[in-house]
């Protein structure tokens, strides 16, 4: 008896997982139109672009790495809902049409950026606990924090409101 429900319970973990590899959803990022990213309406340093590329692109651009685990069920759900909630809130690849096209909108994104990278908020832990090289070090916080202040004070000036419209 203790074999056959051994083996039922074997059988069904592999037809679990076949399930969950068969059935789950390659994931697509939406098209990038270049005029519509931070690099067109702002100049971002190499060392900052490369930062946001490792750390941050994954979740708040339409350039998002799908992992492996991305297609199976239950993480493809939770990893789909992380981007998609990321993307709400701030998308690099829509900046000249979302954040940056309003500067108070524009300045109070890149000073929540900053704050939410220096206390450690950002990127989410179990984002993180995943991709190793998504760490920050401090001398990557303070240059992302530099950038982001220098760029947010260009939203301040009248003559960069009248550039965002």
């Amino acid at each position: 008896m203790k074999r056959t429900t051994a083996g039922l319970v074997c059988a069904g973990s592999v037809v679990m997982v076949a399930a969950a590899f068969a059935f789950g959803q390659p994931r697509n990022n939406p098209p990038v139109d270049p005029q519509h990213s931070i690099e067109v309406a702002q100049q971002v340093p190499a060392d900052v672009g490369r930062m946001l590329s490792r750390a941050c692109m994954d979740c708040h651009s339409y350039e998002t790495r799908w992992p492996w685990y991305a297609r199976i069920a239950p993480m493809s759900l939770l990893v789909e809902r992380d981007v998609e909630r990321s993307r709400r809130a701030l998308n690099f690849s829509e900046w000249t049409v979302g954040a940056g096209k309003r500067p108070g909108t524009a300045l109070g994104a890149l000073m929540a950026s900053c704050v939410a990278v220096q206390s450690g908020r950002m990127p989410l832990r179990p984002y993180r606990m995943l991709h190793k090289d998504a760490h920050l070090s401090a001398a990557e916080k303070t240059a992302f924090c530099s950038w982001a202040t220098d760029t947010a004070t260009h939203y301040r000036r009248p003559s960069t409101v009248a550039r965002a419209h």
